[in-house]
């Protein structure tokens, strides 16, 4: 009889055993099928957080774009349209009184016949250090006067009339 008690302990130990193994396996393979899902889980988060930006951006866009059709429309409703107006480049660099500047600086105001597109606007009073296009050395005054030729100030503007034919 002690034979057969050793008997059925070991038939219960590798059964014990062989339960345990399996249960091993099945916890094993059910992990890995877990943390395979949860990587992908994560992986299909990043992708719809980037699909609810893009469509963020999309709608952004689509605002910005009815805007600008809107912005076209009324501009076309007033007769503001491209073909329809002219453009006169404007560059002038030379010694002038301040006088003849403020003639020309009053043109630059906008009307309703043009436009003036201002790009560069410098004025400076040292009219000895301007050279001329063409001319070496800038011209020299006399040693009393500040202006030369009875100019005050070298004007350079640059910039565009936009006329309506």
């Amino acid at each position: 009889m002690a034979g057969i008690t050793i008997f059925r302990s070991s038939i219960a130990t590798g059964i014990l055993a062989i339960f345990f193994l399996v249960s091993a396996y099945v916890f094993f393979t059910v992990f890995n099928d877990y943390s395979s899902d949860h990587k992908k889980l994560q992986a299909l988060k990043g992708e719809l957080r980037l699909i609810m930006i893009q469509q963020k951006e999309l709608k952004r866009k689509k605002r910005i774009v009815t805007r600008v059709v809107n912005f076209v429309k009324r501009a076309t409703s007033y007769g503001l349209e491209k073909d329809r107006w002219t453009y006169y480049d404007v560059e002038i660099e030379e010694p002038m009184t301040f006088h003849k500047a403020e003639q020309i600086l009053s043109q630059t105001l906008n009307t309703s016949a043009y436009f003036y597109k201002p790009m560069v606007l410098h004025m400076n009073t040292d009219i000895a250090s301007y050279k001329k296009p063409g001319q070496d050395q800038p011209t020299r005054p006399s040693a009393d006067s500040k202006s030369v030729d009875g100019q005050d100030a070298v004007v350079k503007l640059k910039g565009a009339f936009l006329v309506q034919q």
